[in-house]
């Protein structure tokens, strides 16, 4: 469905897969993880629990804007990233 390191299904997609959400949040929230995911990713190399724990994250921030119902794809990556950035 969407991006996700190999190896399976990752923690942070069954956060927001299994996160009660409509169909259309879903529409905007997948999208956004994984372009917020990507402008990010060389940051944090091939270690896998330093992947997984990084995009968990961001899991559980787009879970939190996800109930903002903000409706724009890049307006949720930005934010994502932003409250990335204050974590870090």
């Amino acid at each position: 469905m969407w991006g996700a390191p190999t190896g399976g299904l990752t923690e942070a997609r069954k956060l927001i897969e299994n996160a009660p959400s409509d169909p259309v949040t879903l529409q905007i929230v997948c999208p956004a993880f994984d372009e917020a995911w990507k402008s990010i990713e060389a940051n944090f190399g091939d270690y896998t629990q330093t992947v997984e724990m990084v995009r968990f994250k961001i899991a559980r921030v787009m879970f939190a804007l996800r109930q903002a119902h903000m409706t724009d794809v890049e307006r949720v990556k930005t934010s994502a990233l932003e409250m990335m950035a204050l974590l870090y």
